[in-house]
């Protein structure tokens, strides 16, 4: 497989641009080719060597995922929930009431269907950033992070 600047040798396919959102490292093992929402994606796997990391503080904190808070540390700080469901609900909704009044398997049917696509991908995307942006906290102020995600009901 090779790379040259903003272009990806794909086998069977050919040259491929993309966008190259930092520099890759290391030697690429192996591509894997996505589509969601009418985009597609490369993602890359790199085989490098990385040094231990040792980290200066010795604390350490719990993470835990809920429904009433989007997170809760054990330090007691808790995050309110993004709610991007309830944000995009209503273009959700509208978008898939116009779906029902489309012709099955038209040309506007599709294209409604990419629509309603793109929403939920949204959605997905969202929550996903929301718990990056939890990472960087957690390791300026610990040393280790214990998450828990699981809902006992």
């Amino acid at each position: 497989m090779e790379i040259d600047n903003r272009r990806i040798k794909i086998p069977k396919v050919g040259w491929v641009g993309f966008h190259k959102s930092r520099e890759i490292e290391g030697v690429v093992k192996n591509a894997t080719i996505s589509y969601k929402a009418g985009n597609w994606f490369a993602s890359l796997q790199t085989e490098q060597e990385v040094a231990d990391k040792v980290h200066v503080k010795t604390d350490a904190v719990g993470l835990d995922m809920g429904v009433k808070f989007f997170a809760s540390l054990s330090s007691g700080i808790q995050y309110e929930p993004l709610n991007s469901f309830r944000r995009l609900e209503s273009k959700l909704a509208k978008a898939q009431k116009l779906l029902s009044r489309k012709n099955k398997f038209s040309a506007n049917w599709r294209k409604q269907k990419l629509k309603i696509a793109r929403i939920h991908h949204k959605i997905a995307n969202a929550r996903g950033a929301e718990k990056e942006g939890l990472a960087p906290f957690g390791r300026r102020c610990c040393a280790l992070q214990r998450l828990q995600s699981n809902l006992a009901i």
